[in-house]
């Protein structure tokens, strides 16, 4: 490929439309020298003659310098439309991962809110597993995420900004809702055969952890599924598949209608809570810094949660 370069096209423009290789320089902050050795690399380069030089104040092209400078004009013109593009994206654009229950449960509300008092604001939403998300706001491809779980890095920031509590579902029969009316616990009814979400998952993590208090291995269990997506669980508990250990905010209209029913696993609830990260490498957007400040000031107020100090994770 000719070694041409976007300041030698520049200069091509300039000189054609001022109409002399001195009123380019002016143009350009640039010595007539200058300008003259552009245009010479950038003859060396096509193997062409641009300007036919009958005189020094009457520069005039030759039929390749016309298509050149067809091409100059169409290359600078679709490089500052990238460069408006990018700069107008970096302003608008809202990059945001979240786990499973966060992007159902917590950011459609945050963004609907959000965007009422920032019209222009346009949100990209990627929704993955915790792992997955945590690994994306490293990479840099996300700018704030919201997930069940958090990892030790002094690089990262973060704040709880949602609590939920873990409940056991079941099909709606007949044989469930007499246990429950019995005031049966969630924990007796681990038994059963059991769907769980897929490794990675801060959801199944947590569910671990509180086995593990009960001294119950997980593999000692009747697992008759792993699935990705809690929409596809619960549609399973509901068509009588199994039972399963889910987020009490995905499930609470699914219990309102009678699709299914909720058991707390113990008199205590089985809380945890949900955070909001980013990296303290990267600078901000505003509207990434804006988006934090809304979510730590709704989630106070929408959800009644005590302000939690942010913690490096």
């Amino acid at each position: 490929m000719a070694e041409m370069s976007l300041r030698q096209l520049e200069v091509l423009v300039a000189v054609v439309e001022t109409g002399s290789f001195t009123e380019a320089g002016k143009r350009l902050y640039l010595a007539q020298s200058t300008i003259s050795g552009h245009i010479r690399e950038l003859e060396n380069a096509l193997g062409v003659r641009l300007f036919r030089r009958e005189a020094k104040k009457n520069v005039r092209l030759t039929s390749s310098g016309r298509g050149v400078y067809r091409y100059a004009k169409d290359i600078l013109a679709r490089c500052k439309k990238l460069e408006s593009e990018m700069e107008f994206n970096e302003d608008r654009e809202l990059l945001i991962g979240a786990s499973t229950v966060p992007s159902h449960a917590l950011i459609p509300a945050w963004l609907t809110a959000f965007s009422k008092e920032n019209p222009d604001c346009c949100c990209r939403l990627l929704a993955g597993d915790s792992t997955r998300t945590l690994q994306k706001l490293l990479d840099n491809e996300i700018q704030l995420a919201f997930v069940g779980q958090t990892i030790h890095r002094s690089s990262l920031e973060s704040v709880a900004v949602a609590e939920d509590r873990l409940v056991l579902i079941t099909e709606n029969s007949e044989r469930f809702r007499r246990l429950k009316q019995d005031g049966v616990p969630g924990s007796q009814l681990l038994s059963e055969p059991l769907i769980l979400r897929e490794e990675g998952s801060g959801t199944l993590k947590r569910i671990e952890e509180y086995l593990e208090e009960l001294n119950v291995d997980v593999l000692s269990m009747r697992v008759r599924a792993r699935m990705e997506l809690s929409r596809a669980i619960i549609a399973s508990v509901r068509r009588g598949m199994g039972v399963s250990i889910i987020s009490n905010l995905l499930v609470e209209e699914d219990v309102r209608r009678g699709t299914i029913l909720q058991f707390e696993l113990e008199d205590r609830p089985l809380s945890r809570k949900f955070f909001m990260l980013r990296d303290r490498k990267e600078a901000p957007t505003a509207l990434a810094e804006a988006f934090w400040n809304f979510v730590l000031t709704h989630s106070q107020e929408d959800l009644n949660l005590q302000e939690t100090p942010q913690t490096s994770v």
